[in-house]
């Protein structure tokens, strides 16, 4: 009989370990295929070049500084490292928290299986593919984090606790860096789970927060020069964001969002839920025929797997951003099974060592079900679709309120929730790579390598895509433009071409149009460029664009658009650039005022404008 069981687990930890090569290696291959000329593209500008900008609201641009330059500047390679990165920290988290279930901390192949099939949902995210790295990656790495430091951390002083209060440190400054709303619920959620698990340490905390400040200290010392001119320049980004009127005011941030899943999103969550509900209930009796029933989960989740791969299942169907909400059905029906537990420990609090084990992981797990609020607590997006970016704690809650008191946690009782993990992260995968975000075609139908600012760093195109950035690329270098040169973008939405030409963006990453205040904001993003750059600026004009910016903007360094500027190129858009269906026609400007005159016009218009600070 053991031996059949030992035969069982061991066919279940073979399986999870294919299933979670599998969505790696698929994540990994659609890495260099694809390009969002928006939001992607504002990322990989900011990160290339962010000591150029004196204001910004969120610093990751500077974090992942070193490591895009390490590799390069390749865009490919930096989205492969953001994979690597974020399933790493993942695959500690998960396999640190499965250890500590019931305080054994012993090393089984069938755990460290099951950790690599949960830490596939840390690249969740990759449901809006392609993506670079970006402050919503390094808020959710920096949430990793800090769960790790969570589950490590205690009230004595050993060397695992304070790696884990450092840990927690770290994890809130580069919350911090990346999103302040979110650094700003971090604390509260953190100390409110220590406090509730009975890891409360004044020393501990201070451990953190003295990493958390030094740290702090140190990045704005590297980017600025001083912590007055780096809390200047989060000043100067709240004060100019706060023009832009996109939903980002303190009441519009202090909401409670619904979730809006689609019927087959609805179908899943049930039918995932029941899966989990049965093969829980199952697993957990002593005398459960183990070798059969994994045997049998483990064929039904490859057998799915084979579905998504072959596309048969879910590229066809109309899944909504709230998809990965499904995953609450993890947490959902582990507290249903733990409802035993819960009515024993209500009805006999003092329950020894065990009980002390339970009731420190159901705080935890409370702590997990936060996390991916927390992480995107300060969006203008519906905080549930962008809270599923972090679904990996919602499963890692599941696993830490299956703890039972009176009972040894087997590793085989937590086979159903993670063998249908690596499934539901391949379905998201297939989504991604189906529904790029604002792209028209699934990335496997991409098949033109396009060379992006630089000759040797390309990206596998759809034919649209390759046409519309290579069209730019020759008027552009026909009419005298060369990489490097400043470029203003009126486009109110086309970063990415900018980046594409190698020009420099000026004033911001990207000059967003299409909000109340756009015009505001890229005045007073202008308004604080040199003169000498903003002399030699080339303009993008998309004069019919759904989000273009009102050329008048050019008039806060004495230009005109039409007076100071020639139309020497013009190309038409891809269909689909941007998320927009119609193809719209830009013109590329060459600035025509001798430089020198135009650096006097511009210090004269300055100095009879109010001045801003």
């Amino acid at each position: 009989m053991r031996q059949t069981q030992s035969w069982g687990l061991g066919f279940a930890s073979v399986v999870l370990c294919a299933l979670s090569l599998i969505v790696m290696t698929y994540a990994l291959i659609f890495m260099g295929y694809g390009f969002d000329f928006t939001d992607e593209a504002y990322y990989i500008i900011w990160i290339k070049d962010p000591f150029y900008y004196d204001y910004s609201n969120t610093q990751f641009g500077f974090v992942y500084f070193p490591l895009f330059h390490f590799l390069g500047q390749d865009p490919h390679l930096m989205r492969v490292a953001n994979i690597v990165l974020t399933y790493g920290t993942g695959l500690i988290l998960s396999y640190v928290t499965l250890r500590e279930l019931d305080g054994r901390q012993h090393f089984t192949f069938l755990g460290l299986a099951q950790a690599t099939a949960i830490s596939t949902l840390s690249v969740a995210f990759l449901f809006w593919l392609p993506l670079s790295p970006s402050y919503n990656t390094l808020s959710l790495q920096a949430l990793m984090l800090t769960g790790i430091g969570l589950v490590r951390a205690g009230k004595d002083m050993s060397r695992a606790s304070v790696v884990g209060w450092i840990l927690i440190g770290v994890g809130g400054w580069l919350t911090f860096m990346a999103k302040v709303s979110t650094a700003a619920a971090l604390g509260p959620l953190v100390v409110l789970v220590v406090l509730l698990s009975g890891r409360w340490s004044l020393r501990g905390l201070a451990i953190s927060t003295i990493t958390s400040a030094l740290l702090l200290v140190i990045s704005a010392y590297a980017i600025d020069g001083s912590l007055t001119s780096f809390l200047d320049r989060i000043r100067l980004a709240v004060e100019i964001s706060g023009m832009v009127g996109a939903g980002y005011s303190l009441a519009e941030i202090l909401r409670l969002d619904g979730i809006d899943m689609t019927a087959p999103d609805w179908i899943i969550a049930i039918a995932t839920g029941a899966v989990l509900l049965l093969a829980g209930a199952l697993f957990r009796r002593p005398s459960a025929p183990v070798a059969g029933l994994g045997l049998a989960m483990a064929l039904f989740c490859c057998l799915i797997a084979a579905l998504i791969l072959l596309r048969v299942v879910p590229s066809s169907w109309d899944i909504g951003l709230s998809a990965r909400a499904i995953l609450l059905a993890f947490p959902a029906t582990s507290i249903l099974l733990a409802f035993p537990t819960l009515f024993r420990l209500a009805r006999a609090p003092e329950v020894g060592e065990t009980g002390t084990i339970v009731l420190r992981n159901y705080a935890l797990g409370l702590g997990f079900m936060a996390l991916p609020l927390i992480y995107a607590f300060g969006s203008n997006n519906n905080y549930w679709k962008l809270a599923g970016d972090a679904c990996i704690f919602w499963v890692l809650a599941a696993m830490l309120f299956a703890t039972r008191s009176g009972a040894v946690l087997r590793d085989r009782d937590l086979i159903p929730y993670t063998l249908l993990a690596p499934v539901l992260a391949l379905f998201f995968l297939q989504h991604g790579l189906a529904k790029p975000y604002r792209q028209p075609e699934p990335l496997w139908t991409n098949n033109r390598q396009v060379a992006l600012g630089n000759p040797s760093h390309s990206l596998t195109l759809s034919s649209d895509f390759a046409a519309y950035i290579e069209e730019a690329q020759s008027g552009a270098k026909a009419a005298g433009f060369r990489p490097g040169m400043p470029m203003i973008d009126l486009s109110g939405q086309s970063p990415g071409l900018l980046y594409a030409l190698g020009a420099r963006n000026v004033g911001y990453p990207w000059l967003s149009g299409g909000y109340p205040g756009s015009t505001e904001i890229v005045k007073a993003a202008l308004e604080r460029v040199d003169c000498r750059d903003l002399a030699h600026s080339w303009v993008l004009l998309e004069r019919t664009g759904p989000r273009m910016v009102d050329s008048s903007v050019l008039s806060v360094f004495g230009a005109d658009v039409d007076e100071d500027f020639n139309i020497v190129a013009q190309w038409t858009t891809a269909v689909g650039a941007g998320g927009y269906s119609e193809a719209r026609v830009q013109e590329l400007l060459r600035p025509t005022k001798p430089p020198d005159a135009a650096v006097a016009e511009c210090s004269a218009s300055r100095s009879t404008s109010p001045a801003r600070n």
